[in-house]
């Protein structure tokens, strides 16, 4: 399963795994196909809050974890 496709799978989560998949699902230049650092570096390049790196972070080692 790739990481777009848990992220699909996780989007009605009401817990911030949930809420970060769906903020990333709506945002179409998302490089959820990428591999975790360029994932990382582009919330970065936006200036994301910690909190959101915190929830991107926790659901990708979920996301190692199911895979």
């Amino acid at each position: 399963m790739s990481f777009y496709q848990f992220l699909m799978k996780n989007q009605e989560r009401d817990d911030k795994m949930g809420r970060f998949a769906k903020r990333v699902l709506g945002d179409c230049n998302y490089p959820s196909d990428k591999p975790y650092i360029e994932q990382l570096k582009y919330l970065e390049e936006l200036n994301s809050p910690i909190k959101i790196l915190l929830a991107f972070t926790d659901t990708y080692k979920v996301y190692l974890d199911k895979k």
